[in-house]
């Protein structure tokens, strides 16, 4: 829920952390992109 420059560097200073931007999202993309949030953080946890 930043910006999309201030999360590359919030990133940056995160180890493993990973960006994903979901097209037109706003503040919502939990909810806008339910099916693709929850595969891209089961990814990352599995």
């Amino acid at each position: 829920m930043i910006p999309t420059k201030g999360s590359y560097l919030l990133a940056g200073l995160i180890p493993d952390a990973q960006i994903r931007i979901y097209p037109d999202a706003a503040h919502a993309s939990l909810f806008q992109y339910p099916a693709e949030v929850a595969k891209d953080v089961n990814t990352f946890l599995g």
